[in-house]
């Protein structure tokens, strides 16, 4: 037997995945939930995230960008 949910996905489903996404992210931005996750939420911009020296593998992802230089006047 259909749960109500999937009676109302199943009629509406545009609607139904628009308002999935919607509570999904209320969900993932409390701040809660992202203690909980222990996920940082400041933003990445001005101050940017700061990379450990261990973190070796992100280091040299971002060579190639560091090798381009700047690239705003």
């Amino acid at each position: 037997a259909a749960t109500e949910v999937q009676r109302i996905a199943q009629a509406l489903p545009d609607e139904f995945r628009v308002l999935l996404g919607q509570a999904l992210a209320a969900y993932y931005q409390a701040a809660s939930v992202q203690t909980a996750l222990d996920w940082r939420s400041d933003p990445p911009q001005p101050a940017g995230h700061r990379l450990s020296a261990g973190d070796e593998s992100a280091w040299q992802l971002l060579e190639k960008v560091r090798q381009r230089g700047r690239l705003w006047r």
